[in-house]
């Protein structure tokens, strides 16, 4: 499973395991879990936004490096060349299945990351954490910012969320007659304006740079 099934399948999934979140009592049901104690690391306690903030940047510079590292070793090239043409990386030799495997596994670990520290963040975890809105969100946020790129996510997530609030705040200031501002709004023109360039906001960024042009010029 490939392309656009396996995004549509990453997606029923997703509504799946809300459905069964909803059913057993682990998760709470329909209410919820609450109370989710605050993140401690030893004895400190990571207690109001700001100290949060700090933590979950030094977590994303820390995947981010580790992923970059990844890429670069020889594991990582198979991922890329599986990524330009599967059958041309299965014909050199390149385990498709155990490659995919492992990108899954990283992927789950840094999402369950993620998720771990918005649900010690907002101290409460229900089973709308997995609706289908939030799932275009993201997608959105990684097209907007590079689909082939590390940074991609970081940086489409910031400008997605600062033109949702953005659009939020010139909307609560124009008349009543002029407040049909949406957030799916700003996401799609956002999308429109990335997939000018395929490699996102991020991608231009970096092939922008002086050194990145003598590579490519190498």
């Amino acid at each position: 499973m490939s392309g656009h099934y396996l995004a549509l399948a990453t997606i029923a999934f997703g509504l799946t395991l809300g459905f069964v979140a909803r059913q057993v009592s682990i998760t709470g049901g329909a209410s919820g879990i609450f109370g989710v104690p605050d993140l401690a690391i030893g004895t400190m306690a990571f207690r109001d936004d700001l100290s949060f903030y700090y933590l979950a940047a030094a977590i994303l510079f820390v995947a981010v490096v580790l992923v970059r590292n990844m890429l670069g070793s020889m594991f990582g090239r198979s991922l890329l060349a599986l990524g330009d043409s599967e059958i041309a990386a299965s014909s050199s030799g390149i385990s498709t299945a155990r490659h995919k495997r492992t990108a899954f596994v990283v992927a789950a670990v840094l999402a369950a990351l993620a998720g771990s520290l918005q649900a010690h963040w907002i101290a409460f975890v229900d089973y709308h954490t997995l609706d289908l809105l939030l799932s275009i969100q993201i997608l959105i946020m990684a097209t907007v910012g590079g689909v082939g790129t590390v940074w991609g996510a970081a940086v489409g997530s910031f400008i997605v969320i600062a033109l949702s609030h953005a659009a939020k705040e010139t909307a609560s200031c124009l008349p009543q007659r002029r407040r049909p501002v949406r957030d799916h709004r700003v996401w799609r023109g956002a999308r429109r304006r990335a997939a000018l360039h395929a490699k996102g906001v991020a991608g231009t960024v970096a092939d922008a740079l002086p050194g990145r042009r003598k590579e490519q010029a190498l």
